[in-house]
């Protein structure tokens, strides 16, 4: 993990969550380009000994102050996952806990195959339907975004 203290820390939100990231969250939901056949999403399952270890979520993290969603979900995305392709922006969705702590999703779709490259976060990568995700054990964050906004 990169330290880009002071912000990579727990953070005790106005709703008395514990967050990680002084200066909020942003992950990237990449997937596949649709005209190709069924859309697919890149995912993470979460290495052992990070918060909520063993689940399966975006990439992501902290956001640096004044760090943008568009970037700390990509510079995050780079430091998990490796190199990415060319994407595109689709959407943004930040959603606040309740407390004033948010988290960004940046939605984006990449046409451009690629193998991703897990550092020591990750215990695995893989690209799933939207269907196949109930099946597993999702980080409780992103399952809770999965309720409010379903995929294709």
């Amino acid at each position: 993990m990169v330290a880009h203290q002071p912000f990579d820390r727990w953070l005790h939100c106005g709703a008395g969550h514990v967050h990680w990231g002084a200066a909020g969250a942003a992950g990237l939901l990449l997937g596949t380009d649709a005209r190709a056949g069924t859309r697919r999403y890149l995912l993470i399952q979460r290495s052992s000994w990070v918060h909520e270890g063993g689940t399966w979520s975006v990439p992501g993290g902290a956001r640096v102050s004044g760090e943008d969603a568009l970037r700390a979900a990509h510079r995050e995305a780079l430091e998990e996952i490796g190199p990415l392709p060319d994407y595109r922006v689709d959407q943004v969705v930040v959603e606040d806990c309740g407390g004033g702590w948010t988290f960004s999703t940046v939605l984006a779709v990449t046409s451009t195959a690629f193998t991703p490259v897990p550092n020591g976060e990750v215990s695995d990568v893989a690209w799933f339907g939207a269907g196949e995700m109930g099946a597993l054990e999702l980080h409780p964050g992103f399952a809770r975004f999965l309720e409010r906004h379903p995929l294709a």
